[in-house]
């Protein structure tokens, strides 16, 4: 991902090493990046054994364990307000656990090796002010669904907040997720999902947090509410890949693939651009 640095105003990108499976940081300082390591938890990979010895009929031997760093499976940063920046990633074991990693403005290490939480993958992240917040698709069976955890970043870890109605449920119970993005500003929270895999099936929906509940934010199943729409154009657009974004002033915007379903005449598809205007969706 890609970002600018507030206590620089310089660019930097976090990425997943191809050989290594490592995450990676590249800054750059004014006249040339500069590459960084992203420590990650090791975990344990065997054992040897030397100098061994035979004492009362036992084998004695020196042991020596081996250890290996985990690989990364994907991976996303945020910058904070004050240039910290916080990287999250998720291992590539079966647990699909996830990780963070703490930098100040500098690129220093505050916090790493911590651990979030498992079955977390399709990560998305936004900060506002102090806090960090984590969109991601819960793998668990029992908790399956859209979900955004809270984090509150302090001067050198990140304390998180994973439980109660607003951050320890799914935002859309009973609603099938496969992407989630999320935006923060001003003390507002915004999600945005899609609900089908296949892109000529699926729509967009977007959530605010409203106090402690995920509440729907105008009308459903984007790019259109597929009645209303296709009363008009006698066609269906369907939406997938969403993202949402909120503007200095306050207006929240959605990004989406569009796909023309039925009726049309096979030329309404890609990108489309919606903005939140009196309780309904209009096109840009």
């Amino acid at each position: 991902s890609l970002g600018s640095n507030p206590a620089s105003n310089q660019p930097a990108v976090t990425y997943i090493e191809t050989t290594t499976k490592a995450p990676m940081l590249a800054h750059w300082n004014g006249s040339a990046w500069e590459s960084e390591d992203g420590p990650t938890p090791q975990k344990s990979n065997g054992f040897t054994t030397s100098n061994c010895v035979t004492k009362n009929r036992k084998k004695v031997c020196d042991t020596t364990y081996k250890y290996i760093n985990i690989k990364t499976r994907e991976m996303q940063s945020q910058f904070m307000d004050d240039g910290k920046l916080a990287i999250i990633f998720v291992d590539t074991t079966a647990a699909y656990q996830a990780y963070y990693l703490l930098m100040n403005s500098s690129y220093s290490i505050l916090k790493k090796d911590e651990k979030i939480a498992e079955n977390v993958n399709g990560i998305s992240l936004a900060a506002d002010g102090s806090n960090l917040y984590m969109g991601f698709l819960n793998r668990d069976t029992e908790k399956y669904g859209p979900y955004v955890y809270k984090g509150s970043v302090g001067s050198s870890s990140i304390s998180w907040t994973t439980s109660g109605s607003a951050f320890g449920q799914s935002l859309s119970a009973g609603r099938m997720a496969y992407h989630i993005h999320i935006a923060a500003s001003n003390g507002k929270l915004f999600a945005v999902i899609d609900d089908n895999g296949r892109f000529y099936l699926a729509q967009s929906h977007v959530f605010q947090l409203d106090g402690n509940v995920w509440k729907l934010y105008g009308e459903n199943e984007l790019p259109y509410s597929k009645v209303n729409f296709f009363e008009r154009k006698k066609y269906y657009l369907r939406g997938t890949f969403p993202m949402v974004s909120i503007s200095e002033n306050g207006s929240v915007y959605v990004s989406m693939l569009a796909w023309e379903n039925a009726g049309g005449s096979g030329k309404n598809y890609g990108p489309i651009v919606m903005k939140y205007v009196a309780d309904s969706w209009t096109v840009h």
